[in-house]
């Protein structure tokens, strides 16, 4: 499916517009603080400093099914003396459990459409090392997560006497048409496949679950993924 622009022109963007939201941390703009500076004559003013931390390289937005979209992010990380070589690496970990990122883009020369602004799920981070360059790079891909949050909201309810594996209640919901999950992660049509690549490990702990109520099949996904505890833990189911 080609890719469909979300702003309505009929020029071409001429200023584009890219800013990342991950966690604390955002990407793509300048950061502007105020000091006090002293000048020759003794005088105080107040002066800004503006830093640049532009490390988006680019970002690719496809539409699927006219509904929900599909983000690639590409960022490089220049590794300079004194920088933190793990830096991304605690930026994303700041959302392990909920893994959201924020989009925001648009053409700054069109005050009408100048951004628009989206709340996305990451779904894989993958990382390159480039000795020549001394750089770090990085591709992202999310899918928005506004589509599912707005879809209504379900019920998941468990027995409380019984244990549960959280990768087959995961599979339950994925392969249930009711949630319509396969349309997004279009990637795990095939339950065979998914069976086969080990897409959903199933080395997790037989553990005890809440049952959630009100909260989209996304949600109760991540909650899932939460509960996943390696056979070999000693943490109590």
């Amino acid at each position: 499916m080609p890719n469909i622009s979300l702003l309505g022109s009929l020029s071409r963007v001429e200023v584009p517009f890219i800013k990342v939201t991950i966690g604390n941390y955002t990407f793509g703009v300048y950061q502007k603080t105020g000091q006090e500076v002293q000048d020759t004559d003794g005088v105080f003013y107040e002066a800004a400093k503006i830093t640049y931390p532009n490390y988006l390289q680019s970002l690719t937005v496809q539409k699927i099914n006219g509904q929900v979209n599909e983000y690639t992010l590409n960022l490089t990380y220049p590794i300079r003396p004194g920088d933190d070589p793990n830096f991304f690496e605690k930026v994303f970990s700041s959302i392990s459990k909920t893994r959201k990122i924020i989009f925001s883009y648009g053409d700054i020369s069109l005050p009408n459409y100048i951004y628009r602004e989206e709340e996305a799920i990451i779904t894989d981070i993958k990382s390159n090392f480039n000795l020549r360059n001394g750089t770090i790079g990085y591709v992202v891909q999310a899918v928005s997560c506004a589509k599912l949050g707005t879809s209504g909201c379900f019920t998941f309810a468990y027995d409380g006497s019984r244990l549960y594996k959280p990768s087959e209640e995961i599979k339950k919901i994925l392969n249930n048409p009711i949630y319509g999950l396969k349309d997004l992660f279009y990637g795990m049509v095939n339950e065979d496949s998914v069976n086969r690549l080990n897409l959903i490990p199933g080395n997790d702990k037989l553990v005890r679950l809440i049952s959630n109520e009100n909260i989209s099949p996304l949600e109760e996904i991540i909650y899932l993924v939460s509960c996943m505890v390696p056979e070999t833990s000693d943490f109590p189911p």
